[in-house]
């Protein structure tokens, strides 16, 4: 009974001897993580260790006989059979499932793992727990249900499980995250930052932290689960992905719609394709623009940096689709943020930069990115320089979820030139948009600060306070926009359709033209500050990396006090 070496009985010719001798007890060794135990979810044998397999082993010999058949019977578990494949009688009835006890939970083992560790037989076992069926022990479902029953019941089992999201999400509240840049009004969405590429190269983080605070991590199933609740994101959304096409092809736009929706996409790439013509016969000037994905600073190899904030650095680029020149404006948060009247400065600095020697018409191609391309700010500005240096200018939007330009072949090439790269220094980012180019010519880098930057949304020197193409409710809207003209004389004309002619701005101008000297105010006055959190978390980053250059950077960064706040809002 209690495990110990004795000397049993046996039968010879009918008669009864007491003289053979019973080894004692000892637990055996175990599957040793079988091939099929290792492909199995179910199966937890991996988990159970000779030190605590061998405390279950002395548990269970310390018991007398009654409570050796209940502890058996509570941990496998029978499941009749379901269905026959065989014609006539089957000799199988049914299944045993073993599992054996971890910190309060039973785990699922193989039948070797199960009988190895209590060192009993397989008829025993069977025996014990078929004869209990009749006497109010339910089958493995029956059972498996009443435990859901109780582990919703508000136990032990709910707690602990609460415990292990709470610490999930603490989790991730550590990681920096941001807003996307081109789609904030339409997405509420966090995004992780770089380094982090996938959902289950998070979930590999968070199983390291688990172990170094000695917490019991959640499944892949419940870390999913509650990322999606918290409307979190690792990919940023791709601002070329077409959501109209998505939805016609869920049949959830009609045909008409669809078809409306592609011949848009086709004219507007057929006029890129003549504007580009005309460019590389010096008729005119043809630029495509845009904003590339926010980069951090510092980037580099160091696990430190999956929990703290880094620097934003922002790259806007201009391509002309005649020459290849192509500008890219470079500047981090400090100097400069992403309001409209920040792109309209490099747009104008640009233009006045290229296309004022040899005055032609100048067309630009961009999305419809409201506060970077489709803003009141921007269009005031462009009127103006169209008055000031007596050109004409146009502004074309690509149809969404098309807007592939020549201007996205500049950001593959500097995000391959990236790859394995270490960034310490917001300015690297421009040493390396120089390299990233050899032919025809390097790219053109302007690295920006806060006093390049004019206040192109005064209010004083704002002669249209809207361009909307329509005054009520009826009419349409600034998204519909395909088109916008500049004239010198100071008007502002506009296309719903390609094939629209144009028509003049039903906008009412507040002031007459701008006399060509006027001059705009700066933008900022200093360097705008970084949030005290963000701060603390750079100066922590400065232990992985070297050189007195790097460490005065980050020490002169200015940092967000009350008196900013009340300025700011």
């Amino acid at each position: 009974m209690l495990g110990k070496e004795y000397i049993g009985y046996r039968k010879i010719n009918g008669s009864i001897k007491h003289d053979i001798q019973r080894p004692e007890r000892k637990m055996k060794n175990g599957c040793n993580n079988g091939s099929y135990c290792k492909k199995s979810e179910k199966r937890n044998c991996d988990l159970f260790t000779t030190e605590k397999r061998n405390e279950i082993f002395q548990l269970f010999w310390e018991m007398d006989w009654c409570q050796k058949k209940m502890y058996v019977r509570s941990l496998v578990l029978y499941e009749p059979k379901k269905r026959c494949y065989v014609n006539g009688p089957s000799r199988r009835h049914g299944s045993f499932f073993y599992f054996l006890r971890l910190n309060n939970d039973n785990l699922q083992v193989c039948k070797k793992m199960f009988l190895a560790t209590l060192d009993i037989k397989e008829k025993m076992t069977h025996k014990w727990v078929l004869s209990s069926l009749n006497h109010g022990l339910g089958t493995r479902t029956e059972v498996e249900n009443s435990n859901r029953s109780l582990k919703r019941s508000g136990s032990k089992y709910v707690e602990e499980n609460n415990n292990q999201i709470q610490f999930l999400k603490m989790f991730f509240n550590l990681l920096p995250k941001m807003d996307s840049h081109y789609c904030r009004k339409d997405s509420k969405k966090q995004y992780f930052e770089h380094p982090f590429q996938s959902k289950s190269e998070i979930f590999e983080i968070y199983k390291k932290k688990c172990i170094e605070e000695d917490k019991q991590s959640v499944s892949i199933t419940t870390f999913n689960r509650v990322f999606q609740d918290l409307n979190l994101a690792v990919h940023k959304p791709k601002k070329d992905q077409c959501d109209t096409c998505l939805e016609y092809k869920a049949n959830q736009l009609s045909e008409k719609d669809y078809e409306t929706h592609i011949k848009r996409k086709k004219l507007a790439q057929e006029n890129k394709v003549k504007d580009k013509e005309e460019a590389i016969k010096e008729n005119q000037y043809t630029f495509t623009m845009d904003v590339q994905s926010v980069k951090l600073c510092p980037m580099i190899a160091a696990s430190k940096v999956y929990y703290k904030t880094r620097l934003q650095v922002h790259i806007f680029t201009i391509f002309n689709l005649a020459t290849h020149q192509c500008t890219n404006y470079v500047w981090n948060e400090t100097e400069g943020d992403l309001q409209a009247s920040v792109f309209t400065s490099c747009i104008f600095h640009h233009l006045e930069k290229h296309c004022v020697e040899n005055k032609r018409s100048i067309i630009i191609y961009s999305d419809g990115c409201g506060y970077q391309n489709r803003n009141t700010t921007l269009a005031n500005a462009l009127s103006f320089f169209s008055t000031k240096y007596d050109v004409c200018i146009e502004q074309k939007y690509l149809e969404k979820g098309h807007t592939q330009m020549e201007c996205d072949s500049t950001h593959a090439l500097i995000e391959r030139k990236l790859k394995g790269r270490e960034i310490t220094l917001p300015y690297q980012y421009a040493e390396i948009i120089l390299e990233a180019r050899k032919n025809p010519f390097p790219f053109d880098v302007e690295y920006l600060t806060f006093d390049f930057f004019k206040k192109y949304d005064d209010k004083c020197l704002i002669r249209y306070d809207s361009i909307r193409p329509g005054k009520i409710k009826s009419d349409p809207s600034v998204v519909d926009l395909r088109c916008l003209k500049y004239t010198p004389d100071g008007a502002i004309q506009y296309k719903i359709n390609y094939e629209d002619n144009y028509k003049i701005l039903p906008q009412r101008p507040k002031l007459p033209p701008l006399q060509k000297n006027t001059s705009f105010e700066p933008l900022f006055s200093k360097r705008l500050p970084i949030k005290d959190t963000k701060y603390k978390h750079l100066q922590d980053l400065k232990t992985v990396m070297k050189y007195a250059e790097v460490h005065n950077f980050y020490d002169s960064l200015p940092i967000e006090t009350k008196t900013n706040k009340k300025n700011n809002s």
